[in-house]
Formats: C-alpha cells, structure tokens, sequence
C-alpha cells in the first residue's frame, strides 16, 4: 500500500503488521486499535490521524507526519520515529520505550505520563512540550531542545541532558538524580525541583593577561635571533622601538628588562578566555566557520544578588540575539571572530565586540529604559551591574588584539583584520577598523592571505623579523677636491 490514498479511512482495529505504507496518505485516518507493528510508515502523512491504543511496536516511522494526531495510550516500544513530525500531538501515557526519536519535532506535544525510559531523544525538539509526569529515566536528551517545557513530577533520573536547552523550563518536582547537565542552559525563569542546585557550568578556560598596545612589539621577544641591542632593534623593527623608547630610556633589551616591560604592559585585570565557532552566515565573509575567542569575567560573591539576576538577563538577551556568549558563571565582556587558513598560516579578524557599551547607550535611551522595566528589570539596576563592568570594556577591545596576536605567535600564524571599507555596510563603527588596528601596531596593506579577493587588509607578522635593505651603491665617482 505504499503511496495509498487512506485519506480519512475507518481503520479501526484494523491488522497491517509489516504492511508496506510508504509515502501513505492517512490523513484524518481512524486507526483506533489497530495493529501497526513492525509497519514500514516512512515519509507516510498521519497529520489529525486518529491512534488511540494502537500498537506500533518496532514501526518505521522515519520521516513520518504525525502532527496532531492522537496516539494516547499507543504503544511505540523501539518505534523509529527519527525526523519525525509530531507537533502538538496527543502522546498521552503512550509506551515509547526504547523508541528512537532523535531530532523530532515534538513542540507543543502533549506527553503526559508518557513513558520515554531509555528512548532517544538527542537534538529532539520539545520546546512547550508537556511532560508532566513522564518517565524519561535514562533517555538520551542531548542537546534536545526543552524550553518551556512543563516537566513537573517527571523522572529524569540518569537521563542524558548534556547541552540541552532548559530555558524557562518548568522541573518543579521532577527527579533529576544522577542526570548529566553538562554543558546544558538555562535562565532565571527555570523551575528547579525544592533544595536542587543546578551545576555551575564547567567551562575550560585560559587564565590570561593580554599586553595590551604593547603585545606586538614584546612578541618580538619570543623569537631566539630577536636582537637585544637597543641600536640593532631600532634598525629591524623602527616602529617597535618608538613604543618602547619611553618605557626602556634607550636601554638594551636584557631577559630582566624584557620581563620588566611585559609587568608594566600587562592589563590588570584577569580574563578568563574561552572558544567557540560561529557558524552563523550573519556579517560573515568567510565561506568557514569563524573561530570566537571569548573574553569573560566571573559573576560570583562579589556582585549582588540583584546586580546577578541583570547581568544573568543580558547574558540570555546577547544569546537569543545570536551572539556568542559563556555560560554561567561568566559574563561575556567581548569577543573576537576570526577565520583560519592554515596553509597559508594566517588568521583573518572578521568582528571585534562588545555588548557592555551597548548597554550603557542603550540606558540612555527612554525606550529602551521602558522595554526593561517591562521585562522586571529595574533600568536603575541594570546600570549599577553594568557599571561594574566598566572598566573591563575599556579596555577589552585592545586587550582581545592583544591575546589574539599571542595565541597566533605561539603558532607562528600572521594576523589580519578586515579594513572598515569592508565593514562600513555592516554598521560596524569605524574606530573599530581603523583607530583599534593602528594602535596595536598593524598596518594597513593591500590584498589578504586569507580572502584574496579583498582590496586591503591590516597586517601584522609579531613574530617575523623585518629584512633590511642594505643601501643601494651610488654609481658616481666621488669628487675630487683640489688642495692648495
């Protein structure tokens, strides 16, 4: 019966175990009781389908349509309903053990008392799903898709939640022991179980303090052959020089002085610094995914409670925007994306943000003032948290360069930067893509490694000695002078 028309057939009881009903049309179908194990119903449309008791035991359901359809009290043991599409179906008390329902569509299904025990749930979508109930011990729900989903009572003991989006999801009661919540996300509109507390995220971090403006020429010290007389120095790397002189009085560049200009250069403030790939086509002109370099700070003891709560709510407000952000505790001051070429071992600065300064515009903005006294964020509040943060915006921009420039010293890669004529369309501010770059010692060349197809790009090689040109020899005898 593969591609029949069952279009609002009375199938009641009817027996089709193993029947072949590819690409069927069933919709509107009554299959109250019928028997439907081991069916092959891939790609098949049961959208309104009626399924009460049916037994789907071992059915291929791949692809299938089931968008609200009614399968209450079905049994779906070892079901295949992978891609499926089961929006706002009726699943009430249905038996899905075992049932494989990686990246389905269950958004606003009704699952109550369902049994999901050991199913498979990774990258499912069950946002406003209810699960009131339900028995998901031991299910694989990574990176599934759960916000605002009601999860009251549900038992989710040893189950799988690895990366999943728990977002305003409602947990009150539900027994989450032994379950894996790495690397999972949630806001302050999550309802925990009484007495539970979620895991702070753990999140591998570098602890560093960038150089700041100075970080290109001290790199230069890294390399063995850099020369540490003050006079060969000013010869290979002139530029350099001039923003040490100050700080060296024209001394040679001994390991102490070296040291003693990397404390003086050093920011004082202590970034955590995490990665991440963008993979958003958005402001993007790479044709790969960017890499992020993110530099945060902690939120913990020494904020409020109060001045906690905003910070958390821009950090889910930065989220749903698409920018990259970390998870708590840190709040994410800046970032930096940037695409790799490594044959021709460069990396290409596509965006350097903040969202602090945003905010702190966006305070000054009556509108913007209202929209977050709607949300229950007090905008008096919102600018004492991010007041805090300040002084760490200040100075992230040359900082982020500078950890950058480091990173790809350590790898011996070449540094661009896309120039403002290729990021004026996009809104980005000019002294971003001008100012920033020339502060920390690029230049602005023509061409780029990385998209040859640019006109100009700023350039810096931290860790490649200049060549110098030996004079040229004049072809003129020189003049002889009489003497009397």
């Amino acid at each position: 019966m593969s591609g029949a028309d069952l279009s609002e057939a009375n199938l009641i009881g009817a027996i089709l175990r193993y029947a072949d009903l590819r690409y069927a049309d069933l919709r509107g179908a009554n299959l109250s009781g019928a028997d439907l194990g081991q069916a092959n119903l891939s790609e098949a449309n049961l959208s309104g389908a009626y399924l009460h008791g049916a037994n789907l035991i071992g059915a291929n359901l791949i692809g299938a349509d089931l968008g609200q359809a009614n399968l209450s009290e079905a049994n779906l043991i070892e079901a295949i309903l992978r891609e499926a599409i089961l929006r706002e179906a009726i699943l009430r008390y249905a038996d899905l053990r075992y049932a494989d329902l990686r990246y389905a569509d269950l958004s606003v299904a009704d699952l109550t008392g369902a049994i999901l025990r050991e199913a498979k749930l990774r990258g499912a979508d069950l946002s406003g799903a209810k699960l009131r109930g339900a028995d998901l011990t031991g299910a694989n729900l990574r990176k599934a898709n759960l916000l605002k989903a009601y999860l009251r009572e549900a038992n989710l003991s040893g189950a799988d939640l690895h990366g999943a989006n728990l977002s305003s999801a409602i947990l009150s009661a539900a027994d989450l022991s032994e379950a894996n919540l790495q690397d999972a996300t949630w806001d302050d509109s999550t309802a925990w179980p009484e007495g539970f507390e979620p895991p702070l995220a753990q999140v591998a971090s570098r602890e560093s303090r960038s150089l700041g403006r100075k970080a290109a020429p001290l790199l230069k010290f890294q390399k063995p052959e850099t020369p540490r007389s003050a006079r060969e120095f000013k010869k290979s790397y002139p530029a350099e020089f001039e923003s040490l002189k100050a700080m060296t009085g024209g001394r040679d560049f001994s390991d102490a002085l070296v040291q003693e200009l990397r404390g003086k250069a050093q920011t004082p403030f202590q970034w955590a610094v995490t990665g991440q790939k963008y993979r958003s086509a958005s402001q993007r002109m790479c044709p790969g995914d960017n890499e992020v370099l993110l530099l945060n700070v902690a939120i913990d003891e020494r904020y409020t409670p109060k001045q906690q709560k905003v910070l958390n709510a821009l950090r889910e407000v930065s989220r749903r925007s698409g920018h990259p952000v970390e998870r708590k505790p840190f709040f994410t001051i800046g970032w930096v994306r940037y695409c790799v070429d490594d044959e021709q071992r460069a990396w290409l600065i596509e965006e350097v943000q903040s969202d602090v300064g945003g905010v702190r515009k966006g305070l000054m903005d009556a509108g913007f003032r209202d929209r977050l006294a709607a949300y229950g964020m007090s905008p008096e509040e919102t600018d004492d948290a991010v007041a805090l943060l300040v002084p760490y915006a200040e100075r992230f921009y040359e900082d982020a360069l500078g950890l950058l420039f480091e990173l790809a010293a350590e790898k011996g890669y070449s540094v661009e930067m896309l120039d403002y004529a290729d990021k004026q369309s996009m809104g980005s501010p000019r002294n971003v893509y001008t100012d920033l770059p020339r502060s920390m010692g690029m230049k602005l060349s023509s061409g780029s490694k990385v998209l040859p197809g640019l006109a100009t790009s700023w350039k810096i090689t931290p860790n490649r000695k200049r060549t110098s040109r030996s004079p040229k020899r004049s072809s003129r005898r020189p003049r002889r002078t009489s003497r009397r």
